[in-house]
């Protein structure tokens, strides 16, 4: 959906440039709306956005680059087959740090954190749709910090 065309620089803590190459967040979500709202978020944020429906293409996107990734995942997209996607999204090395979302079923997002974590994945706070502007920017300004330390 969206590039972002003006690099910045990325500091770690110490003030050590870390990449040019801004962190991407990867979002998987079936409706539109969510989707470009929290692309705008992230681009306002300095992510470099990605927006897919379906799981389907997930792990293409990302084979491609070194950048810090962060998933943000509609838990109720990937519950049917939850283990086998998150086998594959632990199989990519790279640092990455995984959120899950979900406006229908709580269950969903807590079975995919336990999942992910008993994977040795990074995963951040659930997030439960609709989502606050506060808190998505909240989100994104920890996540780029987690990331850091990864």
């Amino acid at each position: 959906m969206g590039t972002l065309t003006q690099e910045q620089d990325f500091s770690d803590a110490s003030g050590k440039a870390r990449s040019a190459e801004p962190p991407r967040l990867v979002i998987l979500e079936p409706d539109a709306g969510i989707a470009e709202v929290l692309v705008a978020f992230g681009e306002a944020h300095g992510w470099k956005c990605c927006v897919y429906r379906d799981d389907g293409a997930l792990t293409g996107a990302l084979c491609d680059g070194p950048e810090p990734v962060l998933l943000l995942i509609d838990a109720d997209l990937i519950h049917m087959d939850c283990s086998g996607a998150l086998s594959a999204i632990a199989a990519f090395d790279r640092p990455m740090r995984l959120r899950f979302a979900t406006g229908v079923n709580g269950a969903h997002v807590v079975t995919a954190s336990l999942m992910a974590r008993a994977r040795d994945l990074s995963v951040g706070p659930s997030l439960m749709k609709p989502f606050s502007p506060e808190a998505i920017n909240l989100m994104l300004d920890r996540e780029r910090e987690e990331l850091g330390r990864i």
